[in-house]
């Protein structure tokens, strides 16, 4: 099998490989062997040889990021054998599957920005026999400098793992995206065994309070009301709670829209969904979702109430809303028993525009999400254009976020995202806020119809020629008043 296309790769490795790498002993050793023998040629069999000796983790992908050749130290780091990862392919996502396999592959791809001629020094994961996150510094080289044809990528790992280092915030200007990449990493391992973080991905005080708010509500089988402006993320938090901590559910969920039920057809709904519920087993287990709970209608109020409330329902209720439920928040209409009911436990969802500061973490986790689709692969944005993105308003909270970010995933040209790649309501919106709109300026209305005045008194003593009888008949009005006029113009006649 060839593995390598011209140039070939140990040429590159000994000539890019010189000092700042801190490289094993033996792997040196493997590079000084190597050199001896550039004078004459040397077989594949020979070169893989080579780098089976060395004692640090190697791995080399190729062009698709298939894993496409591993030596032993990086079989034992990672716990795994040739036939575990072998064609594998790594996509850059920050996710850790609980599957070892592909719990291994998500933390072992490098920055896209290698696949076009950059060598980039970055860290790597690896999900251990333990369950444990490993974690490791490693250099990325490109077996080409060709932008357009890089035929893969040599990987060579630190001897050791590596502890935390002190992040950088996320919003910090002199995060890297590969930082970025690895501080998502470190997010979604530590929330993962609670519930998968999704858009409630974050450090803001807020967003911190509603993800202790879900611990709590997956916790009790209580009424969960869930407050939050439309695209922030209601019916994520909703299913996170009744999926629970394993992804499963406990019991059967039932979605309705509020809006789109009368009396007649919320009861009949109900009373089929706890018969089914029933028999199969887990009525008490069972979830009623209702969406938009705030515009269900006066008639179908009472029935939820009966049905759910007076005969204390085993069906479990989490409602959303676009506002609280109780307070002086409340519609008008809305039973005010009911909404105590719901609200037993209220979860606040913000808008992103009040969390703005976790906006570069959530934007690398929804591109991330696109890079583990398995299409092209994009490492993150460039400090500009976070600028940019959190200048712009989100009046459809993270809903638009991610909108828009899929579709600069299909408009980027390069490795990372540059502000050249947003959309167009991006930049104009941005270019508003930054260009503050011109003065308007005041009109005087007494001076303004002065001056109409006196240029018509002035037309019509032209052309009566100074008559000022004359002048009165032209302009519809007394001689008299004219000549008032005249006077409290100050008119040189």
């Amino acid at each position: 099998m060839i593995l390598w296309r011209s140039p070939r790769p140990l040429d590159l490795l000994s000539k890019q490989t010189k000092s700042p790498w801190n490289l094993d002993p033996s792997f040196t050793n493997f590079l000084n062997t190597y050199k001896m023998a550039r004078g004459g040629t040397i077989s594949e069999n020979e070169f893989l040889r080579l780098l089976s000796v060395a004692s640090v983790p190697i791995y080399v992908l190729d062009d698709d990021r298939h894993i496409r050749y591993a030596n032993s130290a990086f079989f034992s780091w990672t716990d795994l054998t040739a036939s575990d990862i072998i064609g594998q392919r790594c996509d850059y996502h920050s996710r850790t599957p609980l599957e070892k396999i592909a719990g291994t592959t998500a933390g072992l791809c490098p920055p896209p920005e290698v696949l076009v001629g950059h060598r980039i020094r970055a860290v790597v994961a690896c999900r251990k026999s333990n369950g444990k996150i490993a974690r490791r510094w490693g250099d990325f080289v490109p077996l080409t400098d060709d932008p357009v044809e890089c035929p893969g990528v040599v990987a060579i790992l630190e001897s050791a793992d590596t502890a935390d280092l002190e992040d950088r915030a996320p919003d910090d200007p002199q995060t890297t995206p590969a930082e970025m990449h690895d501080l998502l990493r470190k997010f979604q391992n530590s929330a993962q065994q609670r519930f998968s973080p999704g858009r409630l991905i974050g450090n803001s005080p807020t967003i911190r309070r509603a993800r202790a708010q879900i611990e709590l509500a997956m916790l009790n089988r209580s009424p969960v009301l869930i407050v939050g402006p439309t695209g922030s993320g209601h019916e994520y938090v909703a299913r996170t709670i009744h999926y629970g901590e394993r992804g499963r559910a406990p019991g059967q969920l039932l979605p309705l829209e509020c809006g789109l039920v009368d009396a007649e057809i919320l009861e009949t709904t109900i009373t089929a969904f706890m018969r089914h519920a029933r028999e199969i087993g887990n009525e008490g287990e069972s979830t009623l979702l209702l969406q938009a709970t705030e515009d269900l209608p006066r008639d179908a109020q009472k029935v939820l109430f009966e049905k759910i409330v007076t005969r204390l329902s085993p069906l479990r209720v989490i409602s959303t809303s676009r506002y609280p439920l109780v307070g002086q928040a409340m519609p008008d209409d809305f039973m005010e028993d009911l909404g105590y009911a719901l609200s037993t436990l209220t979860i606040e969802l913000p808008p992103l525009s009040q969390r703005i500061e976790d906006l570069p973490l959530l934007a690398q986790m929804l591109l991330e999400e696109l890079n583990a689709e398995g299409g092209r692969q994009l490492g993150g944005f460039s400090s500009d254009a976070l600028d940019q993105l959190a200048l712009y308003a989100w009046p459809r909270n993270v809903d638009e976020l991610a909108e828009t970010i899929r579709e600069i995933y299909g408009r980027a040209d390069g490795p990372l995202v540059d502000v050249t790649d947003l959309p167009e309501n991006i930049h104009l919106t941005v270019q508003a806020m930054v260009r503050p709109a011109r003065a308007h300026e005041k009109i005087a209305l007494d001076d303004f119809l002065a001056d109409i005045e006196r240029e018509l008194i002035q037309r019509a003593l032209q052309t009566s020629k100074r008559n000022k009888a004359g002048a009165a008949r032209l302009l519809g009005i007394s001689r008299a008043r004219l000549l008032r006029r005249i006077n409290q113009l100050k008119l040189d006649t």
